[in-house]
């Protein structure tokens, strides 16, 4: 049967039972979308509902005021600590005014500093916390001027001490922190100084000692400074909300959304007659801990466009906060699953996937046997006209020289014996190219066995320099050489002379019009290496990955008319193989190509055959 008639009647036979299920799928899918919309409809608005009421189940548990929150959570009952700033703090007790003017006058305007350190430290000696502190404020003061930085240092250290005492309007151990910062900054001692700059960051955190938020942003800019870790972001987001709603005057018990710089922080509080409790969270907080239970597909929304979970493109039921009470926007999108599917459906689609595959199978197959014949056909009116070529050379050689010498028409004894040396190059070529084709079926199959020995390296290469001279000589090639090492290589000589002639032959055949030929031997620790480089017409980067497979042959080659039978290279790349070795390719087109083999000096199997594979 003709190509065109198969592909009619495979049409025929697949097309019929693909319309007729194609029909029957328009009537079934026209049915079950509206039921299925439906029901989609119908999930949504119960996804919807059993969100809010689990958020709502949640934000009016009472445990939210009484205990500790996790991460990512505030929980304050303003003004008491432990927000880390307020938005006042009360006034700082400080000692008389004049208490400490005496010793000032000897520090700042007599420059006394060991009278003003003795004075200092008999006040710090004080049974009143409020003028032990500024004694020590002072005395550390002085003694970093006098030069005594450690001294200083441990006076800051008793400073930090005094848990309830305030200095110059600040707590006296954040004052002691900070200032002890700013020495151990002014003496270059930049370990320590992290260290301390890390306790004062975690200080700052605890909000034990209350802060105005001027005085706390400065401390905590120079902390994370000198620390070089960031500002708890998140937690003054969720302390300014906690203030924002202290500040507002808000109604006994409330849930609203705050944007703090562009972050919404969901607050809800309650107040009592004695305090008023608020609990602040951030977006990964909500996330976690409240839209994880409320199902998937749920997100929240907040007027302002900024959202808390994964948004869905899919179409969504949406309450809003005036109809649920929460202080956001839930939207529950839930995806149709197969279990949504009817019974006419699954069966359906089953038919159709039987169809299409089929229709696929059946296509694939017909392309993939037309493509294989095709191939093959191809493959081998290319490999024969290849080997034929191949064998035509030498035999027309020695047809030319077989006659001339029967004939008698040889002028001279040195003419006979040039006849001669002809007549056995062009068997050798012939004979060479039997064993290739020989050799080559053998390797495919498994069968063929590799003896190896001893190969001494040097007069190995010279010998195959000197007879691939010699063979090509008379159609104008040098062959270039240089001497190899003088080592010794355990491997198969008959193999891999037989691959480096390739190679040989190889450059010779895609020289174009350059008529020399190199060959190079080196080596290194573990293998020998030969390179045969030609100054031909080179290989094109689409031709490279292809070059080693059988009955291959370059597009560059077909179009110059080069013959060839496409096994050359593949021999060689067995021979490389099977003694454990590999094959480097350099080429630039129009100006030639270099191929490397590397031989393992040691062999994997010592002294023994080696069966190819």
């Amino acid at each position: 049967m003709s190509r065109r008639r198969l592909i009619s009647a495979f049409a025929i036979v697949l097309g019929l039972p693909a319309l007729t299920v194609a029909w029957l799928a328009w009537s079934l899918l026209r049915q079950d979308q509206a039921l299925e919309k439906q029901r989609l409809f119908e999930s949504r608005e119960l996804a919807a509902s059993q969100a809010v009421q689990t958020l709502s189940t949640l934000l009016a548990n009472p445990r939210l005021f009484t205990d500790p929150p996790a991460p990512g959570a505030l929980l304050a009952h303003p003004p008491t600590p432990p927000l880390l700033f307020l938005n006042e703090t009360p006034p700082a007790p400080e000692p008389p005014r004049d208490t400490f003017h005496p010793a000032e006058s000897l520090e700042f305007q007599q420059n006394a500093l060991p009278q003003a350190i003795a004075l200092y430290r008999t006040l710090a000696a004080s049974p009143d916390a409020r003028v032990r502190a500024g004694a020590l404020f002072r005395l550390a003061r002085c003694l970093h001027k006098a030069g005594r930085t450690d001294a200083a240092l441990d006076t800051y250290l008793a400073l930090a001490r005094l848990q309830s005492a305030f200095v110059a309007g600040w707590p006296a151990p954040i004052a002691a922190l900070w200032s002890r910062c700013l020495l151990l900054e002014s003496s270059g001692r930049s370990q320590p100084l992290r260290s301390e700059a890390r306790e004062l960051s975690q200080l700052l955190a605890s909000g034990r000692h209350p802060l105005a938020r001027p005085a706390y942003s400065a401390f905590a800019d120079d902390a994370a400074r000198w620390s070089g870790s960031p500002r708890p972001d998140q937690l003054e987001l969720l302390t300014e909300a906690a203030l924002a709603i202290q500040a507002s005057d808000p109604p006994p018990s409330g849930r609203t959304i705050l944007l703090i710089r562009n972050t919404p922080i969901t607050a809800v509080w309650s107040r009592t007659p004695s305090r008023l409790s608020v609990f602040v969270a951030s977006p990964d907080y909500v996330l976690r801990h409240w839209l994880s239970r409320a199902g998937p597909g749920i997100w929240l929304r907040h007027d302002s466009g900024a959202t808390i979970g994964p948004p869905s493109s899919a179409q969504a039921s949406i309450r809003y906060p005036a109809e649920s009470r929460l202080p956001w926007a839930v939207l529950a999108a839930t995806p149709p699953s197969p279990q949504d599917l009817s019974s006419r459906r699954r069966l359906l689609l089953l038919l159709l996937a039987a169809v299409a595959i089929l229709t696929l199978a059946g296509a694939y197959a017909v392309l993939r046997s037309f493509r294989r014949e095709l191939a093959l056909a191809r493959l081998q009116e290319d490999f024969l006209a290849a080997v034929s070529h191949e064998f035509c050379t030498p035999l027309t050689s020695i047809r030319q020289i077989s006659e001339s010498l029967e004939d008698n028409r040889v002028p001279s004894e040195e003419k006979r014996a040039a006849l001669h040396r002809s007549l056995s190059r062009a068997t050798h070529r012939l004979q060479r190219l039997v064993e290739d084709l020989l050799d080559f079926r053998r390797m495919q199959s498994g069968a063929l066995v590799y003896h190896r020995s001893l190969v001494s390296v040097r007069p190995f290469t010279a010998s195959l320099a000197a007879d691939f001279q010699r063979e090509v000589e008379d159609h104008g090639f040098t062959l270039q050489s240089s001497p190899a090492p003088d080592l010794q290589l355990l491997a198969d000589p008959e193999a891999l002379a037989r691959a480096l002639w390739n190679l040989l032959d190889n450059a010779v055949k895609y020289s174009a019009a350059a008529r020399t030929v190199e060959l190079h031997c080196s080596s290194n620790e573990t293998s020998i290496q030969w390179s045969v480089r030609d100054h031909g017409i080179g290989i094109s980067p689409s031709d490279r990955p292809h070059l080693f497979q059988r009955f291959y042959r370059a597009e560059a080659a077909r179009r110059s008319g080069i013959r060839g039978a496409g096994i050359g290279l593949a021999i060689v790349h067995e021979i490389v193989k099977a003694h454990g070795g590999g094959i480097d390719l350099y080429s630039i087109e129009g100006q030639g190509t270099t191929i490397t083999i590397s031989i393992p000096i040691a062999s994997p199997i010592e002294g023994a055959p080696c069966t190819a594979s």
